[in-house]
């Protein structure tokens, strides 16, 4: 029994190793059966140094076997794996520690690890064992929170068979029944609480690859924007070259019939002529705002609609500033539903205006988005949310919440000011 209750502690060990660096980093070699192997190895190098009982070479093995298993099963630069392995070994070692130490608090002087029954040990290593894998589950969703961009509501549903598991193993570990219970039970019991903590890791996997399915849709979905957008800039700027072609085609015989009625002195027509071409040479413009070709393209059309709409539309992108660390849908989802919050208000009333401002600050440490339109100066708020007022009551908000909810992934701040008919939204970005 004693062999068995040590086999499955490493056993538990290393399904929380594996699970806590997989979703953090890419395996090193695809190999089943090398990873399978490695493994193994572990957990017989494990199991071989626990017997000897030694507290200090239990601690100092442990480490130098779980970063050598790291090294081989995962791939990333040194500094992210020592940042990575420190993470996971001191809240491993540290909530070990402090469930022993609630426990000991709970049970009293009583406790003591040698009196205890082979089945009430292995029941305490499922609750200490299960209780270090959800931490370590939430600090990986808060460490890669871009492959992990779920709602809170979802993790919350998902601790209810934890919580249940949490309740049976307490009502085992403090009932007396358990202290007479015969050796067949006592196996059937051993097998139920094993089968119930993989139950749980189960779960949990799950869960892992739901969120990875999430972030590859959402990947799939930036691309499809990505390429839209790509794809109205380029033939945008074909039409401006075609239009251009044929200009410069047409330019020669316009300079010729100018020549021709400066020889006549005809200045009115030669005023006329010219004021046609700066027609057609403000037709050809394209407006030009960043090199970042999904802003330009965003505030290209953004203008575009603005102007159709008779609102004054000013931009102005600072030459050279950094949007690398967003990401393109999340520049979608934040440009695009404040700017259209904008114009929407601005539609509203006569000489509706906006005004743009991108431009970092602190020698190039944070990151400014002021986006400044007119308004009727009604204001619609629900608590401290700001909601649009839009017809549809379903809709109410939800772009400026949707952009809140972008910006906060980046540790972004978001600032909304009203002073008489301008409403103001700041964006703050801190550039590492």
């Amino acid at each position: 029994m004693e062999t068995i209750l040590n086999i499955m502690t490493c056993t538990f060990e290393i399904i929380i190793f594996g699970s806590f660096f997989r979703g953090l980093m890419n395996r090193r070699y695809s190999s089943p059966i090398y990873n399978i192997a490695i493994y193994a190895g572990t957990i017989i190098s494990i199991y071989s140094i626990n017997s000897f009982g030694n507290t200090k070479l239990n601690l100092v093995a442990n480490i130098l076997i779980y970063f050598a298993v790291y090294c081989l099963l995962f791939e990333k630069d040194l500094k992210e794996r020592v940042f990575y392995f420190i993470v996971f070994f001191t809240t491993f070692a540290g909530v070990e520690i402090i469930f022993e130490f609630i426990l000991s608090l709970i049970i009293g002087e009583g406790y003591q690890w040698e009196r205890q029954t082979q089945l009430s040990k292995f029941i305490i290593i499922c609750l200490e064992k299960l209780t270090v894998f959800l931490t370590l589950f939430v600090i990986k969703k808060k460490l890669n929170k871009e492959k992990y961009g779920i709602k809170n509501e979802i993790i919350i549903y998902s601790f209810i068979l934890p919580i249940a598991t949490f309740g049976i193993y307490s009502a085992l570990l403090y009932s007396g029944w358990m202290l007479e219970i015969s050796r067949l039970g006592e196996g059937f019991l051993l097998v139920g609480c094993i089968l119930l903590f993989l139950a749980n890791v189960i779960i949990f996997f799950l869960y892992d690859y739901i969120f990875r399915l999430n972030y590859e849709y959402q990947t799939l979905e930036m691309i499809s924007l990505k390429t839209d957008f790509e794809k109205k800039y380029y033939d945008r700027m074909e039409k401006v070259n075609l239009e251009q072609s044929n200009y410069m085609h047409d330019l020669k015989s316009l300079l010729k019939t100018i020549g021709n009625l400066a020889i006549h002195d005809k200045n009115e027509e030669i005023r006329s002529v010219i004021q046609d071409m700066e027609i057609r040479i403000g037709e050809l413009e394209e407006d030009f705002f960043c090199r970042n070709k999904v802003l330009n393209t965003i505030l290209c059309e953004k203008k575009r609609e603005a102007i159709d709409n008779k609102i004054k539309f000013n931009a102005y992108v600072e030459p050279g500033i950094r949007l690398d660390f967003i990401q393109d849908i999340d520049i979608i989802i934040i440009m695009g539903n404040i700017i259209d919050n904008a114009i929407e208000a601005s539609q509203k009333i006569e000489c509706g205006h906006i005004d743009i401002n991108i431009f970092e600050t602190q020698k190039g440490h944070f990151l400014m988005i002021r986006v400044e339109n007119k308004f009727n100066g009604v204001v619609t708020k629900q608590g401290d949310v700001f909601c649009s007022t839009k017809e549809e009551p379903n809709k109410h908000g939800i772009g400026l919440k949707n952009a809140a909810n972008c910006i906060k992934k980046y540790g972004g701040i978001l600032q909304i000011d009203v002073e008489q008919n301008i409403f103001t939204v700041s964006i703050i970005f801190t550039v590492l």
